[in-house]
């Protein structure tokens, strides 16, 4: 954990929603209600490190020493949805992947807890039956970290229902600013639900 005097530090990392969070967060900076520190500057400090098309491997390829850089004591992780897009990959096997590297994190960063987000359903499917790929992906997330102590499984629960055309960008696979708004405060909640629990280890 961070020194005592010294907030703890998240690490918000994954693929384009990240990226655009971030956007979306710095835009509204100065007059509304959304920071680039999830309105949490108080009680930790925030980075993001997100990537348009980021899947497990390219993360594991490019990204470590950037992750290892930002030295955080939570990570909360946004991956999955692009492994998915390949018509040949298997959910279960993109789960275990995503456990195998959020396990890494843990034991090499000495993380005190990441919280790995569901993958979200898309308006637009990529293909006939992406969406049904996601919910046994998740499935198969829930099940493997359930194991984990200092690990959750975090559903987005304003982005659930895939067609619910207000969350979602023109392309029907990104978030407009609705949805961007519901991202927020489910990072927000994750973040937090990550805090406490900390507390108790």
């Amino acid at each position: 954990m961070a020194a005592a005097n010294e907030k703890p530090r998240v690490l918000v990392l994954g693929h384009s929603f990240v990226r655009r969070l971030k956007e979306f967060a710095a835009q509204n900076h100065s007059g509304g209600p959304y920071d680039l520190n999830l309105g949490l500057s108080n009680i930790c400090s925030i980075i993001f490190h997100g990537i348009g098309g980021r899947t497990v491997d390219k993360m594991i390829k490019h990204d470590l020493d950037k992750i290892r850089s930002a030295a955080p004591n939570i990570v909360v992780l946004e991956l999955g949805s692009n492994d998915l897009c390949d018509k040949d990959s298997d959910p279960e096997t993109i789960a275990l992947s995503i456990v195998a590297l959020a396990e890494l994190l843990l034991t090499e960063l000495s993380l005190r807890f990441i919280a790995v987000c569901e993958v979200t359903a898309r308006q637009n499917e990529p293909f006939v039956g992406y969406n049904d790929r996601t919910a046994l992906l998740n499935g198969y997330l829930r099940e493997s970290l359930r194991i984990i102590p200092t690990a959750k499984c975090w559903q987005h629960r304003g982005l659930i229902n895939p067609t619910n055309n207000a969350v979602y960008a023109p392309d029907g696979i990104h978030l407009n600013d609705i949805g961007n708004k519901a991202l927020y405060r489910s990072y927000r909640g994750a973040i937090l639900w990550a805090l406490s629990q900390v507390k108790q280890y």
